[in-house]
């Protein structure tokens, strides 16, 4: 408890000194509380949460592989291209946001896969029998 004392008062007198208001203390708490929330996670638990990720990336894959005979034409088409659009809106409103500057690399990287495969597999629905390079040319473009 004494020490608690002498913290403040010592606090009081550097206040004093370099005219600090209970503002300019209460800002410099609050940031320095808020740097210290944003600190990385460490090394363990990155790795988990990347892990996490992939479980659950590749869940999605092997259960639209598992399905993917029962789809129709338009299902195909929305778990494909209409994922891969919303992922990357997602992106977007990540981008806009500070909150969010870590998200949003691996948001572009999945629908950046999910688009073209989209398009493929709308071309190859709606236009089949023809030549897969044509496919491979439109999507690239």
């Amino acid at each position: 408890m004494q020490d608690k004392d002498k913290a403040i008062e010592q606090i009081l007198t550097i206040a004093r000194q370099h005219g600090l208001t209970t503002k300019d203390i209460g800002a410099a708490m609050d940031q320095a509380n808020s740097a210290e929330g944003d600190r990385p996670a460490g090394l363990l638990g990155r790795i988990l949460g990347y892990l996490g990720g992939i479980f659950i990336f590749a869940g999605l894959c092997i259960f639209i592989a598992l399905k993917w005979e029962v789809m129709n034409t338009a299902a195909r088409i929305i778990i494909t291209l209409g994922s891969g659009i919303a992922l990357f809106i997602m992106a977007i409103v990540a981008s806009t946001d500070e909150r969010y500057q870590r998200v949003k690399t691996p948001l572009f990287l999945i629908s950046a896969a999910l688009q073209p495969v989209g398009i493929m597999v709308a071309l190859e629905e709606f236009f089949s029998g023809g030549d897969e390079h044509f496919s491979m040319m439109v999507t690239s473009g």
